[in-house]
């Protein structure tokens, strides 16, 4: 089983913690493999935040152009 690096879970939380995203996480997708078996309700948690801000950026963006 592999486990996240001390320099990819220390990216991850600051990205998300200072940035509110994944804007400073490097290869997401490796990552995700690695959290989803080391905090599975992280990964969702992510995830689910991911779409809600897009829903929120499309609707917004429907909304200047209304």
């Amino acid at each position: 089983m592999k486990k996240l690096t001390n320099s990819e879970r220390e990216g991850l939380i600051y990205s998300i913690s200072e940035y509110g995203d994944l804007s400073y996480v490097i290869n997401w997708d490796e990552i995700k493999v690695k959290l989803k078996i080391e905090s599975p309700e992280l990964v969702n948690a992510i995830e689910n935040k991911l779409r809600a801000d897009k829903q929120l950026n499309e609707a917004l963006e429907r909304f200047a152009n209304d």
